[in-house]
């Protein structure tokens, strides 16, 4: 299988993230990546994930793709998931540049999911970690992303979101005592401010893509399956690392790590 963008040390494929993923035979060591978010932003991609009519089949889709990454990891491969939660309301499915109609009201509106009150977290992340342990893959810790701030929330009486989860997994097929290539990291609790990409929705910061690949074996292969604006593929290139990186669109992910690769072509 060919790469869309292809340049010393990283490799971004276009397609959907299972079938890129069934066609790859490459051994990846390591994983850093952020899933699209449950029913919290509308790309205006064909085939995008995140938008699935419920939670259960927004978790099967993840299992299948973390199926696939199983595979092609060694024994102690790891994976560390970064996942936003979502609350059950009518907060409005966010998309680029959308505004709100001439009525007051955005164009769409999530949902409540059957068998949760309103305002009640779905509490995501720790349903996906279940599913995937359930498919295989250990679960080895739940770190805290401390964002520094909250983000806007559609109720007055809940707290403004201000941390995220970023989930630990391990592959582990061996008895005895489970073992991970991560190196050790200082703490569970990881304070690195939010960023953004003009083009992208969400992206988390740089520092926390880099953070989070320092923990891996130097000179491996590191993969992120939603590569989206390309940070993690930069972390690791900028670390010795070997990225590969899967996106619907990888116009963004392409963009800066050719300005990455002319940079260091000038230095």
């Amino acid at each position: 299988m060919q790469p869309f963008y292809s340049a010393p040390n990283v490799d971004l494929y276009q397609g959907d993230a299972i079938a890129t993923l069934k066609a790859l035979s490459t051994p990846v060591d390591f994983c850093v990546t952020s899933p699209q978010y449950f029913q919290k932003f509308d790309y205006q991609l064909d085939g995008q994930y995140g938008l699935e009519a419920s939670l259960d089949e927004y978790l099967q889709t993840q299992v299948s793709v973390f199926h696939e990454i199983y595979r092609l990891m060694p024994n102690g491969g790891t994976a560390f998931i970064v996942l936003g939660d979502t609350q059950n309301n009518y907060s409005p499915v966010r998309s680029k540049g959308q505004r709100k109609g001439g009525n007051g009201d955005w164009h769409s509106r999530r949902k409540l999911a059957p068998g949760y009150y309103e305002k009640e977290p779905l509490c995501v992340p720790q349903k996906l970690a279940e599913a995937l342990r359930l498919d295989g893959w250990r679960h080895r810790a739940t770190l805290i992303w401390d964002k520094g701030g909250g983000s806007v929330v559609a109720n007055s009486d809940t707290a403004p979101e201000c941390h995220e989860y970023i989930l630990q997994m391990v592959k582990w097929s061996g008895k005895g005592r489970m073992y991970s290539n991560a190196k050790a990291l200082s703490s569970s609790v990881l304070r690195f401010r939010p960023s953004s990409h003009p083009q992208h929705g969400c992206t988390y910061p740089l520092a926390l893509a880099q953070y989070l690949v320092e923990a891996s074996p130097d000179g491996c292969t590191v993969l992120d399956p939603y590569v989206g604006s390309g940070t993690t593929a930069l972390a690791a290139k900028s670390l010795g690392r070997k990225a590969i990186g899967i996106d619907l669109d990888c116009r963004w992910a392409v963009d800066r790590c050719s300005q990455l690769s002319l940079l260091e072509v000038v230095a």
